[in-house]
C-alpha cells in the first residue's frame, strides 16, 4: 500500500514556504509515495495533488480578527472545514 503524505501550506510552489512545500512534495514523488499539499493563498502548478482552502473573503476576515484579537490561525475553522468536506 502506497504511503500518503498530507502537508498544509499558506501558499503552494510560490514564496519560500509555497516553494519549501512543492520540494517536499517532488522528494515523496520521488520515492514512489503520493503527495498531497493544503493551501491558502497564492499557487503555481504543482507535481502534488492540490486542496485549495477558503476564498479571498475568507483571508481578509482571518487577517482582520487576527489583528483584532492576536489570535493567528484560529479563524480559518470554516473555511478548512468547508473545502475539505466536497
Amino acid at each position: 500500500m502506497p504511503v500518503k503524505v498530507f502537508q498544509i501550506s499558506s501558499e503552494l510552489n510560490t514564496g519560500s514556504v509555497g516553494k519549501v512545500s512543492e520540494q517536499i512534495g517532488e522528494a515523496i514523488i520521488a520515492n514512489g509515495w503520493e503527495s498531497y499539499i493544503a493551501y491558502a493563498r497564492d499557487h503555481q502548478a504543482s507535481s502534488s495533488v492540490s486542496y485549495k482552502i477558503g476564498s479571498a473573503k475568507d483571508l481578509y476576515y482571518h487577517v482582520i480578527y487576527t489583528r483584532l484579537t492576536d489570535r493567528h490561525g484560529f479563524a480559518s475553522k470554516n473555511a478548512t472545514k468547508n473545502s475539505l468536506i466536497k
